[in-house]
């Protein structure tokens, strides 16, 4: 029943208490999709790894660096991706670093985000205000990464593999629904965003962002809410 998650979703968005919810939806095998605010600009945070993990498998994929290979930080792309997955910022500046914050634009807008630029490093004091994103492009990212579209299946598979270790486990994977997905919290802010069903014939590449929140369980309760309506359409 892929087609009725709609109404779910906006009752959790309207069931939200506090902050300034964004949400971006893409079922394929529905044809549907829904944003909510999806378009808004919100500071990038950690999501500034997507286009660099992209931009990382582009490279491996066109032999530039061999997968098993160290980068110059020392760690290999299996082990810079489960670090920024774990919330590395370190790892995450490193990559972009050796990338050249440039091509992680460019390969941003070949990975679906048109709106996503990356001018600082995510470390930086002023990331929040010049690094930005918003809900529809980290649900572009995913659902570029369930069609295997741009990157080859090797690389495909190895980004799934890695956002699927995400420790985040309390808000996008909602009970028995299988997701790999990208989440962490910043000030008063809850960002997740991923693939429902990866691997199967149905996949849902989402986001659920919350910001200016009053409280942490707020965020975490609309992203889990958000989980179980794309995950069952006939939960409230």
């Amino acid at each position: 029943m892929a087609h009725l998650w709609k109404g779910s979703v906006l009752g959790a968005v309207a069931g939200i208490e506090g902050g300034a919810p964004s949400v971006a939806v893409y079922d394929d095998s529905a044809d549907q999709k829904l944003f909510y605010n999806g378009e808004r600009p919100v500071p990038a945070g950690l999501f500034a790894a997507l286009p660099a993990l992209w931009n990382l498998s582009e490279r491996v994929d066109s032999g530039e660096l061999p997968a098993g290979e160290k980068l110059p930080s020392g760690r290999t792309f299996d082990e810079t991706a489960a670090e920024i997955v774990s919330g590395s910022v370190e790892a995450l500046d490193s990559l972009m670093n050796f990338l050249g914050i440039e091509n992680v634009n460019a390969a941003a807008r070949r990975a679906g985000m048109t709106q996503t630029d990356i001018a600082v490093p995510a470390g930086s004091a002023d990331a929040e205000k010049k690094n930005l994103t918003c809900a529809a492009d980290a649900a572009a990212f995913f659902r570029k990464l369930s069609r295997g579209e741009g990157i080859s299946q090797d690389s495909r598979a190895r980004l799934i593999r890695a956002f699927s270790s995400c420790p985040e486990k309390g808000k996008f994977a909602a009970p028995g629904v299988p997701v790999a997905h990208l989440a962490f919290s910043a000030a008063k802010s809850e960002y997740d965003a991923g693939i429902f069903f990866p691997g199967t014939d149905h996949p849902i590449a989402a986001a659920a962002l919350v910001i200016l929140l009053t409280s942490r369980e707020k965020g975490l309760a609309f992203c889990e809410k958000t989980a179980r309506a794309l995950a069952s359409a006939d939960e409230n």
